[in-house]
């Protein structure tokens, strides 16, 4: 998981401009807009093979970081990724 969580970081920092950004913090801490949340998540569907249903679009579906890592983990381990 340590390795899913770094690549993770990673994705959202080169996709936000914003090398600050930690796990722990929240949707509304890292200044990402819902432009920038979209491109995150075709970035993440990319980067990690999964497919974020599409009641999930939406940056208020997320309180943190934590909370779209999980999702993004979760859907890996279905699709036996």
């Amino acid at each position: 998981m340590k390795e899913f969580e770094e690549r993770f970081l990673e994705r959202i920092r080169e996709v936000s401009g914003n090398e600050d950004i930690t796990m722990d913090l929240r949707f509304d801490e890292t200044n990402i807009e819902s432009l920038q949340f979209i491109e995150l998540i075709i970035d993440m569907e990319k980067t990690f093979n999964v497919k974020i249903p599409d009641e999930k679009l939406d940056i208020s579906e997320f309180d943190s970081l934590a909370q779209l890592a999980e999702l993004v983990h979760k859907l890996m381990q279905e699709s036996g990724v």
